[in-house]
């Protein structure tokens, strides 16, 4: 009898308790396993880091990872080395290296007992020594039939910024993903996107190169090397290499990382060569000449003492600190000097002032007060400084990293220097697009004109003297015509009406039976401007035309008389008839003059009022004027770019998604538009009750029917974390929303440093739009499992599965004008959501839908 050999089985169930322990410690990889796009949810922020004041002290670096990472980028690079490239023969007798299985460094993600096989596009291993940020490729299915507008960026749109972080969901939550000992200068979120692509054959070598050319030169610029301009030059040469490669890979995997690596290759391009430009000439400020500015800011004063608004100015222009500031007797500037230049500056660019008030600032009077404050606000660039601003801002697309490359935008645009003042219009035409762009075809604005019904009305009226009675019907057909115009929007309201009378006027002993037919068109110019409607006086033509019906006189009866009388009263009627036909022409035009400029001035002066109260006020008030930076008006549509933020914010940065061509109506919104309504709330390092929220958000946004509302959850208190405690991101077919709590209290319970997510998907059905929560609210930060089950209960609710977001109003989807129209479009990719509404599809037959399932 065989004895069988008694293996050891201890050493596997230790390795299941400590997977246990693993697995229980971190739920996210729970909720991470049953997310319906298989990618980890992003990690943004580390409790430590919300916590913290300042961006620099808790956002990702790139010089080193942690030592969690750097171990699992080191087995990753153990793995590949096991398994060298086979070699097989291609045809025509060339060698083809084929590439081993890759190991894919994500703790959370479903494992494999059989071993490792290919992972998809999205789980590339990265080299042990590159940075720590992953790429998740997310391949598109290809873009609609697009329309080009001003501004677009042809190509498929770049991966979404989370992907960039992609790998920080690899490590346990609350911990900082990568060191803080990093220079920003290091260009980590180019790399991000670059590593996966130095695997792949055809491109890879082209990536590798420009890994390190991109590093080299970032950190030539910020040390300010002398020979940084011809690294920028190569660098040029290869992002043009890129975009031809790009060509190549089209309608593959690889087109979209391709695409979205050299789209930050050029903008940084872009503005570094603008900025090497800046720094090579040496340039050095002026001495400080104290006296002089003095000498300008006492003679600005004593002007103003005379003047009967005087004192506003002077609190205005902030008189009493400057002369506060040039009576020092340091040999230079301090920096509280120069912001305070910077914003009585900032003041006189961007307050809204009146015609009047304009008037003055730019009066020879205040020209050398405007010339003292330049010279005090100027200061030499750091280049160093800019490109770690930038960088900030690409890594992170953080509200409070962009208000710092907005400051170093307006510190160049308020220099004397004009290098600088160039590099400031180049970061703005990079950096601050215009987030919002409308456009709208004559087509869908006729369609909304309403109808109007034919008027029955009695006439009672004098016509050269003589009283007209009867019973009239008009009927008028209204349409807008749009006027092209290269810089405005214009469009005229165009109403075509027709009057048909039947009257009878008496003069002396003849009554005269007439029927008239008055044809007018009237047309009214209106223009949207950033302030509302603005429409001018309408203008009417009519053209006139009566036939006499019949005469009757007192002597009809009368023999002999009566024919002579009769004929003499239609021959007076036929001598009177250009008269009355002026008079009666002169009537009907000013009455459609009136009733059109009364009917549509009490519309529109509505519409205006409506706008003014729901969107421009609540705006003003939060210093967020949209500026329109694009208008324009053809025959067929008006389409309209605005930027929507604060001097100390950004705009836009990233291609727009085009709209279909077909489009009858079509919005792109970029949601730093979002983003910088919601930092205007202020609710950064805020500590305020559900109740006090409540009413910052009816005060800033003009909803007073928000301060009726009660709740069972009003004494719930919120701090939320110094920077970006809101945030909205348009990715991956996705609207994620973001909370960033410091501590949240409720009797007896408290929970500290954490963030919550909640994503919604758009569910479309033809002219109805909304959007719905998608899998469950995330949580991240250093949170017990006990509490966890509590605050997803909480966010739960508020963020609630039942309650869906309408993003077209249910009135406008049933009404009966629009019918032959649907939505075609609707996209959050890239930071942007797209959508159109265009003319319907053709639905296929069910015959039809079967047979392209069972293929």
């Amino acid at each position: 009898m065989s004895r069988r050999p008694i293996e050891p089985t201890w050493p596997f169930l230790c390795i299941l308790t400590v997977l246990f322990i693993l697995s229980a410690a971190a739920p996210r990889a729970w909720e991470t396993t049953v997310r319906t796009n298989g990618m980890p949810a992003p990690n943004q922020d580390s409790a430590a880091g919300l916590s913290q004041s300042r961006v620099q002290e808790r956002l990702p670096t790139a010089k080193a990872v942690d030592q969690t990472l750097t171990d699992l980028f080191a087995a990753a690079n153990r793995a590949e080395a096991v398994k060298k490239p086979r070699t097989v023969d291609a045809p025509g007798g060339l060698v083809m290296a084929v590439p081993s299985p890759r190991v894919a460094a994500v703790l959370d993600g479903p494992g494999d007992s059989g071993g490792s096989p290919l992972p998809a596009s999205e789980e590339e291993v990265r080299p042990a020594e590159s940075s720590a940020e992953a790429v998740a490729v997310t391949v598109d299915a290809g873009r609609p039939d697009d329309d080009p507008g001003a501004g677009d960026v042809a190509g498929i749109s770049p991966i979404e910024p989370s992907a960039i972080r992609a790998m920080a969901a690899a490590v346990p939550m609350g911990r900082d993903w990568l060191g803080s000992d990093a220079p920003w200068t290091e260009p980590a979120s180019i790399v991000a996107l670059l590593e996966p692509l130095a695997w792949e054959c055809g491109i890879g070598q082209w990536a590798r190169a420009m890994a390190r050319e991109v590093r080299v030169a970032a950190a030539d610029l910020a040390a300010e090397s002398p020979g940084v301009k011809g690294r920028i030059e190569g660098l040029e040469s290869l992002a043009g290499e890129g975009r031809s490669l790009a060509g190549q890979v089209k309608d593959t995997p690889l087109e979209k990382p391709l695409q979205s690596a050299c789209q930050m290759i050029d903008r940084r391009i872009v503005v570094w060569k603008r900025l090497a430009e800046a720094i090579a000439d040496g340039y050095r400020p002026a001495p400080v000449q104290r006296l002089r500015c003095q000498a300008r800011f006492r003679d600005t004063l004593s002007m103003l003492a005379s003047n009967a608004n005087g004192g506003t100015w002077r609190r205005f222009l902030q008189l009493d600190q400057l002369m506060v500031a040039v009576s020092r007797t340091a040999p230079a500037w301090s920096d509280e000097d120069r912001k305070l230049a910077r914003a009585v500056l900032l003041k006189l660019h961007a307050a809204n002032l009146s015609a009047d008030q304009l008037s003055f600032i730019r009066s020879e009077a205040l020209t050398e007060l405007r010339q003292c404050l330049h010279e005090m606000a100027t200061e030499r660039a750091s280049a160093a400084r800019i490109v770690e601003s930038i960088e900030a801002f690409e890594r992170t697309w953080s509200a409070g990293a962009g208000e710092r490359l907005a400051a170093e935008r307006l510190r160049l645009a308020l220099s004397t220097h004009p290098p600088y003042a160039r590099l400031a219009e180049c970061i703005a035409e990079v950096y601050c697009a215009p987030n919002v762009r409308i456009a709208v075809t004559g087509y869908l604005l006729n369609q909304m004109v309403p109808d109007r019904k034919p008027e029955y009305q009695w006439v009672r009226d004098s016509v050269m003297g003589h009283p007209v009675r009867g019973h009239s019907l008009t009927s008028a057909h209204v349409s807008l015509v749009l006027i092209s115009d290269p810089d405005r929007l214009r469009a005229a309201l165009n109403v075509e009406g027709l009057v048909d009378a039947s009257t009878a006027s008496t003069a002396g002993p003849a009554t005269f039976f007439s029927d008239s037919q008055s044809a007018y068109q009237a047309v009214k110019e209106l223009e949207l401007t950033p302030q509302g409607i603005e429409f001018q006086p309408v203008e009417v033509d009519v053209d006139n035309r009566t036939r006499l019906r019949q005469v009757r006189t007192s002597f009809d009866l009368i023999p002999l008389l009566g024919p002579v009388v009769h004929d003499l009263a239609r021959n007076q009627h036929e001598k009177n008839r250009p008269q009355i036909r002026r008079e009666v022409r002169r009537k009907v035009c000013a009455q459609a003059k009136e009733q059109i400029d009364e009917e549509v001035d009490a519309r529109l002066g509505e519409l205006n009022q409506r706008l003014k109260e729901r969107a421009l006020d609540p705006l003003a008030a939060m210093a967020l004027r949209p500026i329109v930076t694009q208008a324009e008006t053809t025959e067929e549509r008006m389409t309209m770019q605005l930027q929507l933020a604060g001097p100390c914010q950004l705009g836009s940065h990233t291609p727009r998604p085009w709209a279909p061509a077909d489009s009858v109506l079509s919005l792109q919104l970029h949601q730093s538009a979002v983003n910088n309504v919601l930092e205007r709330l202020e609710l950064n390092g805020q500590t305020l009750s559900i109740k006090q929220l409540r009413e910052r958000i009816a005060e800033r946004f003009r909803r007073p029917e928000l301060l009726q509302q009660t709740g069972e959850h009003d004494d719930v208190v919120i701090s939320f974390a110094a920077e970006d405690a809101v945030r909205v991101d348009f990715e991956g077919g996705r609207l994620a929303i973001s909370l960033a709590i410091k501590r949240l209290a409720k009797s007896p319970h408290e929970w500290t440093d954490f963030r919550v997510r909640a994503n919604y998907c758009p569910v479309v059905t033809e002219r109805s739009a909304h959007l719905v929560r998608d899998g469950v609210v995330e949580l991240s930060g250093r949170i017990r499992a006990g509490s966890q089950i509590a605050l997803r209960g909480i966010f739960s609710k508020t963020f609630s599965k039942d309650r869906v977001w309408p993003i077209v109003p249910e009135n406008l989807a049933a009404d009966s004008r629009l019918a032959g129209l649907e939505i075609t479009q609707l996209r959050m990719e890239n930071g942007w959501i797209a959508l159109a509404v265009g003319p319907e599809r053709a639905k296929p037959s069910v015959a039809e839908r079967t047979r392209t399932a069972t293929k």
